[in-house]
């Protein structure tokens, strides 16, 4: 390993940079064998090793690191005597050790969203289109891993549930594990401000740390991962932090709805979900959906909805209700209500919240109502998704279900299509309402996008409106959801 370069042939410098190169701590005179650093003016014989020694986190190569003590060591044999003389076991009591492995895979995903973000990209996915495009990378051409890097690499990519078979050359970029070669992660943190941040191993962790507890809580309590996904291929869902004055606000909770049930997620699939822990989901039959389906269709969807909630720890049913914007018959209104009463059985059944899609006219509004104060008591927890209706309306089902939460959605960041919903929203009390995004189905003008970042514009909006500070828009919607959907 020690041999490995990952350069080709040297083809000289300009000699007067060898006084200035001979500075820096083991960079060598020897222009026959020597090669640039990538990072730093120095030349070495041995690259790789000096960049993981000195510009490298301790952990990206594992195989020389003290999980101990969290320092990198030039070569295997240094590493052994360390292991011997100071914590008495062997080098191969030190790696190797699947716990360590996990810990390497969450080191690692730590540092490489925390690039994404510093580059200001949304997904991993878009850091590696970076990296394949910016000419910096081009010296990355003849890049491969080591071969002892291939096991990390293959447990790296299960463990992320990366769908790798074989792990490829390193340039051009095709996947995301290709971000993790020393050479790429050497380039990408050289572009940083502060790379000694991410270097130094305390100050990283005490990053996240300060990422995680100090940023004011954001909740986004209805959006459609499934729809997402199918936008855009995507390896997860970024690191939602933005800055406003002094304060750092985080989305730390995500509520994905799956209302289609073609696409409903596997168990495999919400394995994968689980594993990004923001997220909780709802599972339900979208009313527009019903349109034009046999009825023996819906019922068998309506025996798999409850086995799926069940199953998956869902956290409410819906989003469910009524819907007649696209003006269906009599025959496929009572469809509706059909699939609509059925759901919120379930919901009474499993003590679950409701999540409520109601569009229409005022009857649609009194049909929807009259179904749920005849199948739910008005204590039950309800969640009216993009709730859009005018002040007595709000008043009305605030009555009737005095624990239901009012969906304020991007209709706040759209006056020339929802002119009197500002002025509804005036009326309402801040104590009822919860933030979302319905993303990516709302897309105001002048947005290149619809997603949950959306809330921040959001919550600017709701603090004029409200006169009070953002920190508190966000802290009561916050807990109003958690409450709503009972989130830890």
């Amino acid at each position: 390993m020690d041999d490995e370069l990952d350069y080709g042939p040297f083809d000289g410098e300009i000699p007067e940079r060898l006084e200035e190169d001979a500075r820096i701590k083991g960079s060598s005179r020897n222009l026959s064998k020597a090669r640039l650093c990538p990072v730093c003016p120095g030349r070495f014989t041995n690259v790789r090793r000096h960049v993981f020694h000195q510009h490298l986190p301790w952990y990206t190569n594992p195989l020389t690191a003290c999980w101990t003590c969290h320092k990198q060591f030039g070569q295997n044999k240094m590493l052994e005597n360390h292991c011997l003389e100071l914590h008495n076991c062997n080098i191969a009591d030190n790696i190797f050790k699947e716990e360590c492995q996990s810990v390497w895979t969450e080191l690692m995903n730590g540092l490489l969203l925390e690039l994404c973000q510093r580059y200001d990209k949304k997904t991993l996915d878009h850091l590696v289109e970076f990296v394949r495009t910016e000419a910096v990378f081009k010296q990355c051409q003849s890049a491969v891993f080591h071969w002892t890097d291939i096991p990390l690499l293959n447990f790296y990519n299960k463990k992320n549930r990366f769908d790798v078979e074989v792990v490829h050359a390193v340039f051009p970029p095709s996947a995301i594990y290709s971000l993790i070669h020393w050479k790429i992660l050497a380039l990408l943190l050289k572009g940083t401000e502060d790379a000694e941040n991410l270097i130094t191993f305390e100050k990283e962790i005490s990053l996240y740390q300060c990422s995680i507890q100090k940023a004011i809580m954001v909740t986004d309590s209805h959006f459609h991962l499934d729809k997402m996904k199918q936008q855009a291929r995507f390896s997860g869902l970024p690191i939602y932090k933005w800055k406003d004055g002094e304060s750092v606000y985080q989305i730390r909770h995500l509520v994905a709805n799956y209302a289609f049930p073609r696409r409903w997620p596997t168990i495999e699939e919400m394995g994968e979900i689980r594993r990004d822990r923001r997220i909780r989901s709802t599972a339900g039959i979208h009313p527009r959906i019903v349109k034009g389906e046999e009825m023996s269709v819906l019922n068998s969807w309506i025996t798999d909805l409850e086995m799926l909630i069940c199953v998956n720890k869902m956290i409410a049913v819906g989003e469910c209700g009524l819907d007649s914007s696209d003006k269906p018959n009599s025959k496929e209104l009572k469809k509706q209500v059909h699939v609509f009463e059925e759901q919120l059985r379930i919901a009474k059944r499993q003590h679950l919240p409701v999540v409520i899609h109601c569009r229409g006219d005022k009857k649609i509004m009194n049909m929807c109502r009259d179904s749920l104060t005849n199948f739910l008591e008005e204590d039950h927890p309800i969640h009216w998704h993009c709730f859009n209706g005018d002040t007595e309306e709000y008043r009305q089902c605030k009555t009737m279900f005095p624990n239901g939460k009012f969906g304020i959605s991007p209709f706040l960041l759209m006056d020339n299509k929802y002119p009197g919903y500002r002025a509804t929203v005036c009326e309402m009390k801040l104590e009822d309402l919860v933030l979302e995004t319905d993303s990516p189905y709302l897309k105001p003008q002048g947005h290149h996008e619809a997603s949950p970042e959306l809330l921040k514009e959001i919550i600017w909006k709701l603090a004029s409106m409200f006169d009070v500070r953002s920190e508190e828009i966000a802290r009561v919607t916050t807990r109003n959801a958690r409450q709503l959907y009972n989130i830890d």
